[in-house]
């Protein structure tokens, strides 16, 4: 993918990593004309704008999956753009989804690294199980309170062992009990952080369920809820922590707001999978841009961390703290059925 990003124009060889690591166009050129060129009869650019082709819509795909088999429609969603090639081709990913909007977060190309990093030390262990809460054959509650009691007391040994060999003191470890929940044999499962971490008595029990009921509503829908098929448990998990000290980002200063865009440091020919011909490209050097500078024509943001790509059709504004928003020129409509489409036949080629 590094090799057709080059090759369509978004890299510059001696600037990629902040020029920690020098790029070889011609072993680039090479490279594509060797395993694709020669057996497809085409250019260098025509590859390269095959290989983002195809990466973009195997993302989108992967993305439209996951939302659509939860119900949900990925244009009403703003796209996280992540990771060391996140904002290099999020608008990519995007255009295949109708997804109008995309935020850069802060520290992106890292941002996986520093939220593992800045949790507080944890254990999960879990438990699987088939326990009604609510049997709806029988109408009748769960009262077998020290079953569940018990799995729940052996997780938290579980947990409480593991911090205290890692140096955690005893007084600092704290737990959190979640139950994987659903109503009779329905296939999907909803995750409740339940209310008491034991049942004594049919108020507690009363209480799991109708923080199930809110869980599930806020899920699917108010209304959804089917308590008449009977409440199913079907794993205890319990969360053992400490608290530690961790990074505040609320305390990194801002870089500072200007509403007036810098010029470009250079202009440079690039190629996009919209359209044969090049495209007249502005390239920025982070540095050099504040909060509340936006640029709309397209464009390349270079940073020592990762590369911002600006397609024709968006606009890039820097916010605060070091993160930034791009935004569609113009909405998509377009009915969800047409963008499935989309990325489907572009995954194929």
């Amino acid at each position: 993918m590094t090799d057709a990003d080059l090759a369509l124009g978004y890299l510059s060889p001696d600037r990629y990593a902040g020029g920690n690591i020098k790029l070889n166009a011609t072993r680039t050129k090479t490279a594509i004309e060797d395993n694709l060129c020669e057996e497809m009869g085409c250019s260098v650019v025509e590859a390269a704008r095959m290989i983002k082709r195809r990466v973009d819509a195997n993302m989108a795909n992967g993305i439209f999956q996951e939302l659509r088999a939860r119900g949900y429609d990925p244009r009403t969603f703003t796209m996280l753009a992540y990771g060391g090639n996140g904002p290099l081709h999020a608008c990519g990913i995007a255009n295949i989804l109708g997804i109008n909007k995309i935020l850069v977060p802060p520290f992106c190309s890292v941002f996986s690294a520093v939220g593992a990093a800045n949790m507080h030390q944890l254990h999960i262990h879990e438990r699987s199980l088939f326990m009604y809460i609510y049997d709806s054959t029988a109408r009748r509650l769960l009262s077998d309170y020290q079953r569940f009691n018990i799995i729940v007391g052996e997780l938290e040994t579980a947990g409480r062992l593991d911090l205290l060999r890692q140096g955690m003191r005893s007084d600092d470890i704290k737990h959190r009990l979640e139950l994987d929940m659903r109503y009779g044999n329905q296939l999907v499962q909803t995750t409740v952080i339940s209310p008491t971490s034991r049942l004594r008595n049919m108020d507690d029990v009363m209480a799991l369920i109708k923080q199930f009921s809110v869980d599930y509503g806020n899920r699917f829908g108010k209304g959804s809820e089917a308590p008449e098929a009977g409440i199913r448990i079907n794993t205890v998990r319990v969360s053992s922590y400490v608290e530690l000290e961790t990074v505040q980002f609320n305390d990194i200063a801002p870089r500072g707001r200007s509403g007036v865009t810098p010029a470009p440091t250079e202009k440079r020919q690039c190629f996009f999978v919209e359209g044969k011909d090049p495209v007249e490209t502005a390239f920025y050097d982070i540095s050099q841009l504040k909060a509340g500078n936006v640029i709309d024509r397209p464009s390349v943001i270079i940073s020592p961390v990762t590369t911002y790509l600006v397609e024709p059709g968006w606009q890039l504004e820097i916010a605060d703290h070091g993160a930034a928003w791009f935004t569609r020129l113009g909405a998509v409509t377009a009915p969800i059925a047409s963008s499935a489409s989309k990325a489907r036949s572009v995954a194929t080629v």
